[in-house]
């Protein structure tokens, strides 16, 4: 049994100066990909029309995304920022981003040009495009104006320390105004062409939030932070009407299709509708969205309303009903609190299943986002599924949100994907849940049954068979049960351990079930006949389990942050993977069996390699992965993080280039081995460009620059010849050897059928020399005799010796013939014929000298073999009557032939008896 040993901390001042880099794009083997399911968050979009479609730009962390309004189709995705984005705008195609003090101008999604200004010591809060102006207003009390299209900077107004900005917009028809809130409930008139103040209003009574225009000229909505909502006419100085929504107003929106109604949000999630015409409530949608409403807009002349939440949602309500109600038209969203568990539902690896703490179970397409949906609940639980109301109607009637009535969050998933078309292929367990629940993954919905622990505990752990046909449910008082998919019926239950399950595998042939449980021990049990066969003590409670489809190898969790590797085949625990400073979280075994992935809260994720047991890679991120899932197609590696709501997708790069793995010696188990990795983005990424920018004007990284892995990506060249000892083939494809024995048949059949045809005799003309009397010309003769005369004077100096008998001859005397056998490798099939036929006589010695030094090393055994076939059957009557040195030298050439000959054929007779012995075994 190999046993890593525990890492040693290097506290010292060198190993906290190395930590301290920038951070690469990727780790030896992984590389970010692309974070899937974020949709929005808590900055406000940016909503403009073009042409008869409207386009939604939404935020997600330090990317954005575009969508349609129709059915929320993305569009486009922004290639990542430096930093967070703060605040969205957008003018055609072009769309502003702030991160920080600056903005970047991105156009079609690529960033190509950045606005600063070098008075801004804060952070941009709002973005508006005002005609040939971006305004941009920050929290350090700022207001810059550039001219967006050539990028300088117009004009900045810095407000006085009394009148803290918090938002701004433009009046209609307020020629190059714009109109100012406070957190002091004052409100200022600025002209940006002349940085004059036009104009101040007396406070409102509370921090202003949000500044509306309405539909009527001179009237502003104004939201504050007690809940208040202000008509105002600017124009005249006076309050038109006053109303009051719980919480913070965070946006406010108005209908412009001639129905006088207004929306307000709060940062509870809730919109309230006012009838302005009767200055009334006319609606409240509670529970809109899990949390802040950070923007909220109508549709302009259409009585559709779309809303963006912080919970990653955008949704669009329809007021088509005859009492003003809104309805939910469409909606796209991803988990509003992050994942906590994540699993490869299809053997292609096209589909993720997540569970998180919002107590949704989700389907997110890897392929496809707008594949990606949440699994339906139907009713619910508690009084809502009691009464067989749907879920809505039943929130609605209780006075409750949606989420309320949803099922607690799911702590495990287990899947089958053979019978999914047939019945319920789905099992959670879920937390504080007597039973576990099935769902349809066809259907994208929960299924009929409850599979409850029958000991009375609490489910913990959840196993469906490779056939699809059983789950087996652990509950937290060491009972096991056996339950049909199909049916829902109780099979039969296994009693045995004394603390809660934590984990379950099962065979893929359904001979026996594995569980392990807090007791310290992992027992393995008779699927069919109900008994224990055998068990493992372990030396820590074990916290989960996960074995591998093909094989009888089982990884065991411990809460001694060790990982063990059991052999079900040998009943023997052969690996134990120390390294680990905090909690394991999840481990997930690699599609062929050779790795397993592993992570923990000491923000690593580490890689080791089964058949050696080392460590091969690892990596540390800014937020602690939480769950881990390979790929079955071995090409990505999916990860879900502690505060964020991404499923984060890591390229395999063992998929697409070559790689060199290089084990972690103890020595280097330490922080400075560590790599610090950003999380994939929303954005994606480019693998080319990402090693282009890691890896510099160098072909080859080193190993420590890579956690202990050293990435090879060079032209890999194949080596000439492994070892001295082996008879290793010719580089060059065989087809060049079989045409160079059958090159008389290939020249038949090429043979033309026709004989080529004799060009016609050109007309005969005696040369002239023009004048008035013509005459003959007789300097053509002398030419043509002094021609020939040349040619022959130059033929005369040339060698009857070709290169090939030259460098034959030159490299005979010097008794190497390394150049001479490299030339002759690379010649053609029928350049190297002609040469061989050419040979001369007198050079045949030299000749067999240099193929019996070639075929004595072993290389190109093939070529060699096709070389003296041509020189015996082109030359084999002159060798019949050649001299004794002649022969001597065939001799020897033959004697190492059969030498090397005889080792060939006796390995190849070994090898095939044995091959037909296990085939017939």
């Amino acid at each position: 049994m190999h046993k890593a040993k525990k890492l040693r901390r290097d506290t010292s001042p060198v190993a906290t100066a190395a930590a301290v880099k920038p951070k690469p794009r990727s780790s030896g083997i992984f590389v970010p990909f692309r974070a899937l399911g974020t949709i929005c968050n808590d900055v406000p979009f940016d909503l403009q029309a073009l042409g008869a479609d409207h386009f939604v730009t939404t935020c997600v962390g330090n990317a954005f995304h575009v969508y349609n309004c129709d059915r929320f189709r993305l569009m486009a995705v922004s290639t990542p920022t430096p930093g967070p984005i703060s605040a969205l705008a957008a003018f055609k195609e072009t769309t502003f981003a702030a991160c920080r003090d600056a903005v970047y101008v991105f156009r079609r999604g690529k960033k190509y040009a950045e606005l600063r200004n070098d008075k801004i010591d804060g952070t941009i809060i709002q973005m508006m495009v005002f005609g040939d102006y971006l305004l941009a207003l920050s929290d350090d009390n700022l207001l810059t104006a550039w001219l967006h299209a050539s990028g300088e900077v117009y004009s900045t107004i810095e407000f006085a320390p009394s009148f803290a900005a918090t938002c701004f917009m433009h009046p209609h028809t307020y020629l190059n105004k714009v109109l100012v809130g406070s957190a002091q409930g004052a409100l200022q008139i600025w002209n940006i062409k002349t940085n004059k103040l036009i104009y101040e209003f007396e406070s409102m009574g509370g921090a202003i939030t949000s500044l509306v225009q309405s539909p009527v000229l001179d009237v502003v909505a104004i939201g504050q932070v007690d809940g208040h909502v202000l008509l105002h006419n600017l124009k005249l100085d006076e309050r038109i009407v006053k109303y009051y929504q719980e919480s913070r107003v965070t946006a406010i929106t108005f209908r412009t299709d001639h129905e006088p109604l207004m929306a307000t949000a709060n940062h509870q999630g809730d919109i309230a509708i006012w009838d302005l015409a009767n200055r009334r409530l006319m609606h409240h949608v509670k529970g809109a969205h899990a949390g802040l409403i950070p923007s909220m807009q109508f549709l302009a002349g259409q009585p559709v309303l779309l809303t963006s939440g912080a919970d990653n949602a955008i949704k669009q309500f329809i007021f088509d009903a005859a009492d003003g109600v809104p309805r939910l038209l469409n909606f796209r969203e991803g988990h509003s609190q992050p994942p906590t568990r994540v699993r490869f539902s299809d053997g292609e690896g096209k589909f993720l299943l997540t569970a998180a703490r919002d107590r949704a179970v989700r389907v997110f397409s890897v392929v496809r986002d707008a594949q990606s949906t949440e699994l339906s609940q139907g009713a619910g639980t508690g009084t809502a599924a009691n009464s067989g109301t749907h879920a809505t109607k039943g929130a609605k009637r209780l006075g409750i949100t949606l989420d309320q009535i949803k099922l607690s969050p799911a702590t495990t998933i287990a899947s089958c994907e053979l019978t999914q078309r047939d019945w319920d292929n789905l099992v959670t367990a879920h937390e504080n849940e007597p039973a576990a629940r099935t769902w349809s993954f066809q259907r994208r919905a929960i299924g009929k049954h409850q599979l409850p622990a029958t000991d009375g505990g609490v489910v913990k752990a959840v196993v469906v068979s490779a056939c699809g046909n059983f789950a087996v449910v652990g509950s937290s008082m060491g009972g096991l049960d056996v339950y049909n998919m199909q049916s829902g019926q109780l099979r039969r239950s296994f009693r045995g351990h004394t603390k809660a399950v934590t984990g379950l595998v099962m065979d893929r042939v359904n001979r026996y079930v594995v569980s392990a449980s807090l007791d310290k021990s992992i027992r393995v049990w008779d699927f069919a006949a109900g008994k224990e066969l055998y068990a493992f003590p372990v030396p820590a409670p074990v916290t989960q389990l996960v074995g591998h489809a093909d094989n009888e190898l089982v990884a065991a969790v411990a809460d001694d942050q060790c990982i063990r590797i059991l052999d079900l085949d040998t009943r023997r625990i052969v690996r134990e993977f120390w390294g680990h400073r905090n909690r394991i979280t999840d481990v997930a075994f690699s599609p062929d069996g050779r790795w397993l992935v592993s992570a923990a809260l000491d923000a690593t994720v580490r890689t080791w390699d089964l058949p050696t047991g080392f460590l091969i890679d690892q990596f540390r991120v800014d937020h602690v992965a939480t769950s881990v899932a390979f790929s079955p197609v071995g090409d990505f590696l999916a990860t879900t993080h502690v505060d964020n709501l991404a499923v984060a997708l890591w390229s395999n790069r063992a998929q697409y280039s070559t790689i060199a793995v290089k084990p972690i010696d103890d020595d280097e188990e330490d922080d400075s081995a560590l790599v610090d990795v950003a999380l994939p983005s929303a954005a994606g990424e480019d693998e080319d460009e990402a090693y282009a920018e890691e890896a510099g004007p160098a072909a080859v990284p080193s190993a420590d620059s890579a956690g202990g892995v050293a990435v090879t990506y060079s032209d890999y060249e194949t080596p000439a010849q492994l070892t001295a000892k082996m008879v290793t083939l010719g580089q060059h494809p065989s087809s060049r050897w079989q045409m160079l024995l059958n090159l008389e048949a290939v020249k038949a059949r090429n043979k033309p059928k026709e004989p080529p045809k004799q060009p016609e005799r050109a007309p005969f003309f005696l040369p002239t020399v023009a004048g008035l009397m013509p005459t003959f010309d007789s300097s053509s003769a002398d030419k043509g005799a002094q021609d020939r005369e040349s040619a022959l004077a130059a033929l005369s100096k040339l060698s009857l010796e070709s290169e090939f008998v030259l460098l034959l001859r030159d490299n005979d005397s010097k008794g190497d013939y390394s150049v001479f056998l490299a030339t002759l490798l690379d010649m053609g099939p029928s350049s190297l014929d002609m040469e061989i036929r050419m040979l001369p006589e007198t050079h045949f010695v030299a000749f067999l000298r240099a193929v019996r030094a070639h075929m004595a090393t072993r290389r190109d055994f093939d070529a060699i073999e096709a070389i003296l076939h041509v020189f015996l059957s082109c030359h084999g009557e002159a060798l019949s009557r050649a001299d004794d040195r002649v022969r001597e030298e065939l001799q020897l050439v033959l004697q190492t032939h059969d030498k090397e000959w005889s080792r060939v054929r006796a390995l190849v007779r070994y090898c095939s008896c044995m091959l037909d012995f296990v085939r017939q075994a």
